[in-house]
């Protein structure tokens, strides 16, 4: 995992990293909002624009979730 994308998790929730393996949504650490901050930071920093399809719950569960779907995305870019 990148460190810049740990750094704009932790920007937006400090508790993010707390429990990598615990699902953000269910256990209520990041809500809707904190989801559309996270694209705006990614989309920005990482010069990307997310799909409409890719905008899913279980693609904002974890940190590493996240991180898979700009895997993805970075790839494209190559």
């Amino acid at each position: 995992m990148n460190e810049k994308f740990k750094d704009i998790l932790i920007s937006i929730k400090p508790e993010i990293f707390d429990d990598p393996e615990c699902d953000l949504l269910d256990a209520g650490i990041i809500d809707s909002f904190d989801i559309m901050a996270i694209i705006s930071k990614c989309e920005e920093f990482f010069e990307i624009d997310f799909e409409p399809d890719d905008i899913l719950p279980e693609n904002f569960a974890s940190p590493g979730a996240i991180w898979k779907l700009l895997e993805k995305y970075m790839k494209g870019k190559e």
